[in-house]
């Protein structure tokens, strides 16, 4: 004896309400754990940077506080330096009859026959 139509859609209803009923706990609780997985990532990341670089500038406040000394100024090279830059800033006058170097004046010559 076959089964009627009603009793199939009883069962196949009946279970689909189950499954209707705990894919929104199931949604809820893949999300909870992709937040939590994001939130861990994104915490490692900060704690790596800030942990790593702060050890790395103790490192070398340590290392310059270990080897301060003071260095012998060679005055007569920070006068030659000064006078250059000054020269450097000194607008020098240009000729106007000078060529444009990007200006070329191209000939051509075609022989007569």
């Amino acid at each position: 004896m076959l089964p009627s139509n009603k009793f199939v859609l009883w069962c196949l209803r009946d279970k689909i309400r189950t499954k209707g009923c705990f894919s929104t706990w199931r949604i809820a609780s893949i999300l909870a754990v992709g937040v939590l997985c994001v939130s861990a990532f994104f915490a490692a990341i900060f704690i790596y940077k800030n942990i790593y670089t702060t050890i790395a500038n103790t490192n070398a406040i340590v290392i310059l506080q270990s080897s301060l000394n003071v260095d012998a100024v060679d005055s007569e090279a920070f006068e030659k330096a000064v006078n250059f830059v000054e020269q450097k800033k000194e607008k020098t006058p240009w000729d106007h009859n000078t060529r444009y170097p990007f200006e070329y004046v191209t000939t051509t010559i075609t022989p007569i026959r």
